[in-house]
């Protein structure tokens, strides 16, 4: 197959954004590629939806025209791409990481930083359980109310006042150099991201060998190996994402380290695991096994002091 490949991609600011960094350093390695946008459910509908409720609305109409051969191989935020393998794709290779890490959007005017700049009863948006934790956590005389919507528009909401600060990857903003008001970077410690947080995919047929190794070169292990581990975490512990957990590995030197995180809804139990083990071998065999291994751990872990949510 010498031909351009057809890259298939939402036609939203971030995904094109994505889909073009992709195609712009396949293009330097000598492959061509077109973007083929196409439109998926979660482009038509920007109603809030409570935890995964949202899975798949965001990759499920790209999927089909991958199945169907409309177009060659997707870029996916990997975060959105069900735990669940979709029979007939293969995620042929992971780019290396974004920053993994979460931002707090808010208005600017303030003279203090981050949560503490917030008053009493402020609204802060998101739909994410661990993102709401974590603000319930520190500052719980806050409002946390849902919000979806592309980033830009998410941003503007609190630029016009409907929202006071918002929480958001960083990834996205970087991606899309978004201008924000005011931001503040999270710190992993504090709050853990969510599991392939930064990550894309890039997913192709399983019998299209062509394709697969023409965009294989730009897998990069540690991360791939990384995303396996705390997807599993997620598959093993909330599969609906209606759980505060977040999980996130790095992989130096043939070791993956892992941080876990599960809480309450309201924050007020939390529980944080740190493992490590060599990935020797079938390296991403290895990995998902160690996040299945982890995830149970932090379960037991977890509920010595909050058996309701680890049951």
């Amino acid at each position: 197959m010498n031909g351009p490949l057809r890259l298939g991609t939402r036609g939203s600011a971030l995904a094109l954004a994505q889909s073009g960094q992709i195609a712009a350093t396949l293009r330097m390695i000598g492959i061509d590629v077109r973007l083929v946008p196409l439109e998926t459910p979660g482009d038509r509908d920007a109603r809030p939806l409570p935890g995964r409720a949202h899975e798949g609305i965001f990759v499920s109409s790209v999927r089909d025209a991958l199945l169907d051969g409309t177009v060659d191989f997707a870029v996916h935020s990997f975060k959105d791409l069900p735990t669940v393998a979709t029979p007939g794709l293969i995620v042929a290779a992971v780019p290396p990481r974004e920053d993994p890490r979460d931002v707090l959007v808010y208005r600017s005017g303030f003279s203090a930083r981050g949560l503490a700049a917030l008053p009493a009863g402020a609204r802060v948006g998101t739909c994410s359980a661990r993102r709401a934790a974590w603000v319930h956590r520190h500052r719980p005389d806050l409002e946390v109310l849902p919000i979806r919507g592309n980033i830009d528009a998410r941003v503007a909401r609190v630029v016009d006042g409907d929202y006071d600060a918002i929480v958001l990857a960083a990834a996205g903003l970087n991606r899309l150099r978004c201008a924000t008001p005011q931001q503040e970077t999270i710190e992993i410690d504090d709050l853990v991201p969510a599991p392939a947080q930064g990550a894309l995919a890039l997913e192709c047929r399983d019998t299209d060998d062509a394709t697969r190794s023409r965009i294989q070169s730009l897998d990069h292990l540690g991360t791939h190996l990384s995303a396996l581990a705390e997807r599993e975490v997620l598959a093993a512990i909330d599969p609906t994402d209606t759980v505060p957990v977040g999980a996130i590995a790095t992989v130096r030197g043939g070791t993956l380290s892992l941080i876990l995180d599960i809480s309450d809804p309201d924050g007020g139990h939390r529980t944080i695991l740190r493992t490590s083990t060599r990935v020797d071998g079938d390296a991403r065999a290895r990995a998902t096994a160690i996040g299945q291994s982890s995830a149970r751990a932090l379960l037991a872990s977890h509920a010595r002091t909050a058996p309701a949510l680890a049951s």
